[in-house]
């Protein structure tokens, strides 16, 4: 049951927000407003019943409302937005053309921390004090910003230009999806053991025309590119 409600749920939110998108320097300022922008990308906080939304065109974060689809609360940014993923009560997220990476606590909605990074973060995941992120120019990088040291570094060179991020903190796997190329192509990398796949799980001759494409991992499960492949080996469909 829990499961239907949240299916329906998300179902409800889609349909919401279709209409409006199919889918930052010093000093943001924080904003109320009614009215929703067009959105980049959204993460529902059930527990909450929040929906956490970057607008790239409108450069802000949103707090949404999932019930009423009303906006509690606006924080505008000098730079546009290009991702966002959320770990325990923070959210966190990239700017790709001031090289930041900012943490934004979701109970406060304040912005907590700003990351100034050595290149552009398009795409980010996080496990543990380990971010990680791909560019929106440097073609076949995945950096790793550890934030406990304030260290950064590439950790592979097995990547497409904007390619999405999606992170198992439990098995500490990060997945690596290709977005842009005429073939699908996907592949992990261990967070702790530094392994990475050698075989791509999946790929096959796509139509370039295709929108954009991206990575999620629910538990035990990736999705990808109207794959579903189990966590532990891409290999295998599930």
């Amino acid at each position: 049951m829990k499961k239907l409600r949240k299916i329906l749920l998300l179902a409800v939110v889609c349909w919401i927000l279709a209409p409006i998108g199919s889918k930052a320097s010093a000093k943001p300022t924080v904003k109320e407003s009614a009215q929703l922008p067009e959105l980049s990308k959204w993460i529902l906080d059930e527990t909450g019943m929040m929906l956490y939304a970057i607008s790239e065109k409108e450069k802000c974060l949103l707090f949404i409302n999932a019930a009423s689809m009303k906006v509690e609360k606006k924080i505008t940014f000098e730079t546009a937005p290009t991702d966002l993923t959320m770990d325990g009560n923070e959210l966190v997220i990239a700017h790709n053309s001031s090289r930041e990476i900012r943490i934004v606590d979701v109970k406060s909605r304040t912005i907590e921390k700003t990351i100034k990074t050595g290149y552009d973060p398009y795409s980010i995941a996080k496990d543990g004090d380990k971010l990680f992120y791909s560019s929106r120019r440097d073609r076949l990088t995945i950096f790793e910003y550890d934030m406990l040291r304030g260290s950064e570094k590439a950790i592979a060179n097995r990547s497409d230009t904007r390619s999405c991020l999606a992170v198992n903190t439990e098995k500490h796997m990060l997945y690596v999806g290709s977005t842009e190329n005429s073939t699908t192509e996907i592949w992990y990398y261990n967070t702790i053991t530094r392994d990475r796949s050698v075989e791509t799980g999946r790929k096959k001759q796509e139509n370039l025309d295709k929108p954009v494409r991206n990575v999620y991992c629910d538990g035990g499960t990736v999705y990808y590119d109207g794959y579903r492949m189990d966590a532990s080996d891409i290999k295998k469909s599930v």
